[in-house]
């Protein structure tokens, strides 16, 4: 039989607090709580060590490269513009714009101006909250201004999305799950397309991915205290990325026991968005309004 792990909290004062080893049957390596007469029990296999996580995360990094260097042998840069591509690609002009002269003035502010917002009264032209542009600047100061180095971290954050895929799976459901979710978003064309460009989709998808596998990772007596905070990593990249928090308020309200449940699940949702908000009224307001924009656009062009 296998042996397993097995953590019990009776979440009391004076209660018991430990580790044990038992024998089992149950080899699987979903993580699944349950309560005992208000005793919170987890079993974690033993199986799921260190080396072979390692060893798999080699194996889809070393798949990464060869796919990324199969990618760049394939696409043709040239024809993007003409192939339908145009409205999903041009966002690239204003991120580097903002990033270059970020890097030379210090001041997050681009020379493209988008005849849709014009309508508009703003403090600054630029369009979406700053982390990608930060991101493309600190690139541009280690790496100098070319191709290679506006797609970098669009790499990096391709890669970086697979990875943590992979560690979320694994917490959640179990290793093969997980390989599986990893190499399905690995070959998904659009995210290879994404990352071999400007945009900020793949550090977006990144920022998300990073922020709720610290979270799964995270000691449960942290969580509440932290994940207000690592819900506003993916924010700095895109408002709507505050969704993050709802997988991470799932968690909580699964892991917690039955008489905290709805306390600790509504403290974290109130801090997190009260928190978000601030956030980016206060350190991101006065942009152009993106649904304006979209919807009241044309009459404007």
């Amino acid at each position: 039989m296998d042996r397993a792990r097995y953590f019990v909290d009776s979440g009391g004062a004076g209660g018991r607090k430990g580790v044990k080893t038992i024998p089992t049957r149950w080899s699987g390596a979903k993580i699944k709580p349950w309560r005992i007469r208000g005793v919170s029990v987890r079993l974690e296999p033993k199986e799921v060590g260190q080396w072979s996580r390692l060893a798999v995360i080699g194996g889809l990094s070393l798949t990464f490269c060869l796919w990324i260097l199969i990618g760049l042998w394939m696409v043709d840069f040239k024809p993007m513009p003409t192939m339908g591509l145009e409205q999903a690609l041009n966002d690239q002009v204003q991120y580097i714009a903002g990033a270059r002269n970020l890097l030379d003035t210090g001041k997050l502010e681009t020379t493209v101006i988008y005849p849709s917002t014009l309508a508009q009264v703003t403090k600054t032209k630029i369009l979406y909250v700053p982390g990608h542009y930060w991101v493309l600047a600190a690139s541009f100061a280690l790496f100098g201004v070319h191709f290679w180095s506006s797609i970098l971290f669009s790499l990096l954050g391709f890669y970086s999305v697979v990875i943590c895929l992979y560690l979320c799976g694994e917490r959640l459901f179990g290793k093969k799950t997980a390989l599986i979710a990893a190499c399905l978003i690995m070959f998904f064309p659009f995210f290879l397309l994404f990352s071999l460009t400007a945009m900020a989709e793949m550090n977006v998808m990144a920022s998300l991915l990073i922020a709720f596998t610290l979270f799964l990772y995270l000691p449960q007596k942290m969580r509440l205290f932290l994940a207000p905070v690592l819900a506003m990593v993916p924010v700095c990249f895109r408002e709507t990325s505050l969704v993050v928090i709802f997988p991470m308020a799932a968690v909580i309200w699964s892991e917690s026991f039955p008489q905290d449940r709805l306390k600790n699940t509504l403290k974290f949702l109130g801090s997190s968005l009260v928190l978000s908000l601030l956030v980016i009224k206060v350190f991101f307001g006065g942009r152009p309004d993106l649904i304006k924009a979209n919807v009241f656009g044309s009459f404007n062009e």
